[in-house]
């Protein structure tokens, strides 16, 4: 029971974060916001411990995955190939153009590898960290 009281509660400090960030940098707001999900991250420390920290990288890299990566495929699924290209151009345009023939942007792929890379060691914290809690309170 305390591994998924854990696993929740990092999860709902990465929803913070991420939150606090989108609304800082969308509207523009001071990074005050921010200051709630790093108390709780120092709380966190403490109570729940580090073990399932990993939890806090999943959602804070996986929801920005999935939302870069479906706007990518659905641009690459919509786009006319005989005359769309995929580039270099900045993420000022994420849907692509008007019409079929767009500009599918590599900066958007990258971006969105990053967060899958934040995403799975993520995964792999909330693997390995319990397993060598557990390994440590078994040889102890």
């Amino acid at each position: 029971m305390r591994g998924s009281a854990g696993v929740l509660y990092w999860a709902v400090i990465g929803l913070l974060a991420l939150f606090g960030l989108y609304v800082s940098v969308l509207a523009e707001l001071p990074l005050y916001l921010l200051l709630v999900p790093a108390a709780l991250i120092l709380f966190g420390m403490w109570w729940p411990g580090l073990r399932y920290s990993g939890a806090f990288l999943v959602v804070l890299g996986g929801y920005p995955a999935l939302l870069i990566s479906s706007a990518v495929l659905s641009q690459g699924i919509n786009a006319d190939w005989s005359c769309s290209r995929v580039a270099f151009d900045g993420i000022g345009n994420p849907n692509g153009g008007t019409g079929a023939c767009t500009t599918i942007s590599i900066d958007l792929v990258v971006i969105g590898l990053v967060f899958w890379a934040v995403t799975l060691s993520g995964v792999a914290l909330l693997y390995i960290l319990p397993q060598r809690a557990h390994s440590r309170a078994t040889s102890a």
